[in-house]
């Protein structure tokens, strides 16, 4: 049995392989014609010995002519219809395998080309060809050796069991037991095999992309005279790669042991249990020698069972790196990566609209502020957005594509929040910067620490490897939403989203976040919800939201002279600092 997620995967290849599906039902029914004229063989043996050749062992004469037609008959049904059959076969699939396998590759390839640089900097090189070339491979094998195959074998043991049931019905039963006993070391093995063969996918990845960045940057490698170090590299993970790969033969090695184990023994059992049937008159000879040569069709069907999962755990680990380049977000053209809420509803309980009818188009690369009263519905327009919560009508789009229709991992890659109160988790420093992040390198991290002003925290705090608890306790507020922007940052988002991030520091510290912040806001669109007014003067565009509705839109000059409600929160402000 096959997990949803893994049908989910491996439906990715419908599309391609949909349209040589004429080519793929003509194999199946060449396939099934080469199983029914692989049943005749032992039934024409049985004819055999039951006829002609006991009629010779009785005495009687004429049996030559007869064993010669059955001979012949076995010869053109088993070698000539048999191999005939199976060329066919083995040439329609290669054909309309190969097809959709250059069909993926092209798609593939195309895909990869369409991603924005920020998910090549995060993906090395050497991961990307491996799944364009050993991955799509896999997939190969599943199409060409695999799928049909794995299908009629399992229809091959009902039928052959069928068989030895019409034909020998004392042997059924070790038969069955025989399907069972293969059927549960399977089973058994299922649960280790698909780990086994992840790792391995894994492990070469890295391999190869060290060696692909090694070769890419040769010329700096010798000006290092970092050979001798690379080389170290590689074959550490070289080892990883052969460790990996030994697991898994170790694992294969044990199954088909423990199959051919218990397939040899149910042999000796027929042996015993189809002698004493032949001497009690149940069976005739020729049906034991027809039932034992059907036994041993039997044995090839389950022993390539093993075989085509083999073929299947690792079809499915290439299939799920696969599906998340097909997954992930496209490289969007210019204006594309901007944010556009359509007539968006929601409400906490049905009958208390939070939000109604919101229409915002935010352009790529401009900041946006969204300003208005407490309970006006600032911050669940920014929990839509990142699908905190789902809208109950209208849509949210990101680039262009609806935000439920992205998986979830890859908008929060996209669309990255920094909230009013700053959330540590418990883990290291790094861990802590570094949440958000595919992987970041240690580069990108000391960069931004620079940036924030933050080297000098966490070498108090012991570096990066210094332990934190759940509540950043020792940090001050100020510390800690820095740390929370310095997070930010190393995630390098399309969309930042900023929910009173600057609400709770003092003069000092947003005077060193304020710095920081045009790094990070630059080439990026930006959301940010402020009560002071003050620090959204110089955005593109602010959105005036009250009782969940937006009620004005424009920059702040333009919003100041138009005495609506904006300059009326102008007013409020001034009155405020003023004082009584």
């Amino acid at each position: 049995m096959i997990r949803r997620v893994d049908r989910s995967r491996l439906g990715l290849l419908w599309p391609f392989v949909r349209p040589h599906g004429r080519a793929f039902v003509g194999a199946a029914a060449l396939l099934a014609l080469s199983f029914g004229v692989e049943l005749l063989g032992p039934w024409l043996v049985r004819n055999a010995v039951d006829g002609p050749i006991r009629s010779a062992l009785d005495g009687a004469e004429g049996a030559g002519r007869a064993l010669l037609t059955l001979g012949a008959l076995y010869f053109a049904a088993v070698v000539v219809g048999g191999s005939t059959l199976g060329y066919a076969f083995a040439v329609t699939t290669a054909r309309a395998g190969k097809a959709v396998i250059r069909d993926l590759r092209t798609a593939l390839t195309r895909r990869l080309l369409e991603l924005d640089a920020r998910w090549h900097d995060a993906e090395s090189s050497g991961r990307s060809v491996t799944r364009v070339t050993a991955d799509v491979d896999n997939l190969d094998q599943l199409l060409t050796t695999g799928a049909l195959h794995a299908v009629f074998d399992l229809a091959k043991l009902v039928g052959l069991a069928v068989a030895i049931g019409v034909f020998a019905p004392p042997l059924l039963g070790l038969a069955l037991v025989a399907c069972g006993a293969a059927a549960t070391i399977s089973m058994l093995f299922r649960n280790t095999a698909r780990a086994a063969y992840g790792a391995v996918r894994h492990d070469l990845a890295q391999q190869n992309g060290l060696i692909a960045e090694a070769s890419a940057g040769i010329r700096t490698v010798r000006a290092l005279g970092a050979e001798r170090a690379i080389g170290a590299r590689c074959a550490a993970a070289n080892r990883r790669t052969r460790d990996a790969w030994r697991a898994t033969i170790r694992r294969y090695a044990t199954f088909f042991a423990s199959i051919d184990a218990s397939l040899r023994l149910s042999q000796a059992g027929m042996l015993w249990i189809g002698g004493l049937a032949v001497a009690r008159g149940d069976v005739t000879t020729g049906a034991l020698v027809q039932a034992w040569l059907y036994f041993q069709k039997l044995i090839g069907p389950i022993r390539d069972l093993g075989e085509r999962y083999n073929v299947l755990q690792s079809a499915l680990a290439s299939a799920e790196r696969i599906a998340e380049v097909f997954e992930a977000p496209s490289a969007l053209a210019d204006g594309a990566l901007g944010v556009e809420f359509r007539d968006v509803c929601f409400g906490y309980r049905p009958e208390q609209p939070v939000l109604q009818g919101v229409d915002l188009t935010i352009p790529a690369g401009t900041t946006c502020a969204v300003v208005g009263p407490t309970g006006a519905g600032k911050s669940t327009l920014l929990a839509l957005l990142s699908r905190i919560h789902d809208v109950d009508s209208g849509s949210i789009e990101v680039g262009g594509a609806a935000v439920q229709r992205l998986p979830l991992a890859a908008l929060r890659r996209r669309v990255v929040v920094v909230p009013q109160e700053p959330v540590m988790i418990r883990g290291t420093l790094r861990d802590n910067l570094v949440a958000q992040a595919a992987d970041p390198s240690q580069v990108r991290i000391e960069k931004v620490l620079d940036e924030f002003g933050l080297q000098d925290l966490v070498r108090a705090r012991g570096g990066l490897d210094a332990e934190l608890d759940g509540t950043g306790a020792g940090l001050s507020r100020g510390e800690r939403q820095l740390l929370s922007m310095a997070r930010a940052a190393i995630a390098e988002p399309d969309v930042l989203v900023l929910d009173e991030a600057t609400a709770s520091l003092d003069s000092a510290t947003e005077t060193r976040l304020a710095r920081a912040l045009v790094t990070l806001c630059a080439g990026r669109t930006v959301v940010v919800v402020a009560h002071r007014l003050a620090t959204v003067r110089t955005v593109d565009q602010i959105a005036v939201l009250e009782h969940g509705k937006i009620v004005e839109r424009g920059r702040h000059d333009e919003l100041a002279a138009s005495g609506g409600h904006y300059a009326a929160m102008l007013r409020a402000a001034r009155s405020s600092e003023d004082g009584p």
